[in-house]
């Protein structure tokens, strides 16, 4: 996963299955997303849609506090 997202590292921290995005401007994150999603078709990764949560502030998910 650090070899696929190696240009962004700025907006993603990819652990295992795990991709937790940050931007620091809303207005930035749909940008950011349509980013990342672009490396996994790059790439060919599939995603879980059930596993989704989007626009979250903060708060506990997957047992870490985003």
């Amino acid at each position: 996963m650090n070899y696929v997202f190696h240009d962004v590292k700025h907006i993603l921290q990819p652990y295992l299955d795990y991709f937790p995005s940050h931007s620091k401007h809303h207005e930035d994150h749909p940008m950011h997303m349509r980013v990342i999603f672009l490396h996994c078709l790059h790439y060919n990764i599939r995603l879980n849609e059930y596993k989704f949560v989007f626009c979250v502030q903060s708060g506990r998910l997957t047992r870490f506090v985003a």
